[in-house]
């Protein structure tokens, strides 16, 4: 049965309201952005700049892709707000980039749907790259100074992000919604 609003994807529950599987409780959502903030502090003072994947949008794409486009657009937000907060840039430009992206991703998701592990990785790359984009020119909108070497850092940021992304679509879709093995018979 089609639910109103949602374009078929979702069943309505009990109460009529659509069903959006994947998402998160205020809960997890409280526990993830304090855990992002953190990993973020911790994974800049331990790995080199150019190995970090950009968690908060990692994680924006996944409540994106997993709900619809206000939550993937407020979540972006919020999560872009603490990584501009945790980094000490201007605080807007992350939040600004994450909160499009989340948008972005969420409406795209309607009509194109990857599932493959290449395709998926393609797709977080794709919307990597644009988030490196949005964040470096809207740095350089408002003449901030950019590190020597940026686009090394813009390349290796999106392919770690694409990477670590599909690993962590994967791990959490595999304990959120485990397989069924259907052919055992207790």
């Amino acid at each position: 049965m089609r639910s109103p609003g949602t374009g078929g994807r979702h069943a309505p529950d009990a109460k009529g309201k659509a069903c959006l599987h994947g998402t998160f409780s205020k809960t997890e959502f409280s526990i993830l952005l304090l855990g992002t903030a953190l990993a973020q502090v911790v994974f800049a003072q331990a790995v080199p700049s150019r190995l970090l994947a950009d968690l908060a949008l990692i994680f924006t794409l996944y409540i994106a892709w997993n709900s619809n486009a206000v939550r993937g657009a407020g979540a972006g937000m919020l999560l872009g707000l603490v990584q501009d907060a945790v980094l000490g840039i201007s605080l807007g430009i992350n939040g600004i980039s994450k909160t499009l992206i989340g948008f972005l991703a969420a409406s795209v998701r309607k009509w194109a749907a990857p599932e493959g592990v290449l395709a998926r990785a393609l797709f977080l790359a794709a919307l990597a790259a644009l988030d490196n984009f949005l964040v470096y020119g809207l740095m350089a909108l408002l003449n901030q100074q950019l590190r020597r070497g940026f686009w090394a850092d813009f390349a290796a940021e999106t392919a770690m992000t694409a990477i670590v992304g599909t690993l962590v679509f994967h791990l959490y879709d595999r304990v959120k919604f485990p397989r069924k093995d259907f052919r055992r018979t207790r």
